[in-house]
């Protein structure tokens, strides 16, 4: 019996030790053409529970310019508190623009790194306009770039 009580015990505590683990941070790959990963979030959960990828496209212009287009949405209240969305793209880009959005309160940090490879924002507070379609940012570069998302909770589901 003091045997069955032990192994219920170490079940148990191993048990908890992986639930305490399970789901901290996540990953999703982001399917372009239901084919090709263009990009990926990671998930760390108990940041911006309300901000989701809404969509994610890739195209090429006439004059070789790769432009991919990021929507960020939320699925009721169009308000983010503690806004905090980083971007890392695999290669260099040329530009990243955003719209549709209004920040408020708190230190506001906007900008691509140095190697053009990083670019983050930072808000108290992030107003997303629902009559424009969601938050949208947009990405110009020279090749086709798989984009990696920080600080969104998951992507919408349609």
């Amino acid at each position: 019996m003091k045997y069955l009580w032990f192994l219920l015990l170490l079940a148990t505590n191993s048990f908890g030790q992986k639930n305490n683990h399970i789901g901290e941070v996540g990953t999703l790959n982001i399917y372009g053409n239901g084919k090709v990963v263009v990009g990926k979030i990671i998930i760390a959960h108990g940041v911006n529970k309300q901000l989701f990828l809404k969509q994610l496209t890739q195209t090429k212009d006439t004059s070789g310019i790769y432009t991919t287009t990021i929507v960020l949405d939320t699925p009721e209240d169009p308000k983010v508190v503690g806004y905090n969305l980083k971007l890392e793209f695999d290669k260099p880009v040329i530009s990243v623009n955003a719209y549709n959005g209004i920040f408020s309160g708190g230190a506001f940090i906007d900008g691509l790194d140095t190697t053009k490879t990083k670019w983050s924002e930072q808000a108290t507070e992030l107003t997303i306009s629902k009559i424009l379609g969601g938050y949208t940012i947009i990405i110009k570069s020279n090749s086709a770039i798989k984009t990696t998302i920080f600080g969104i909770a998951g992507k919408l589901k349609n």
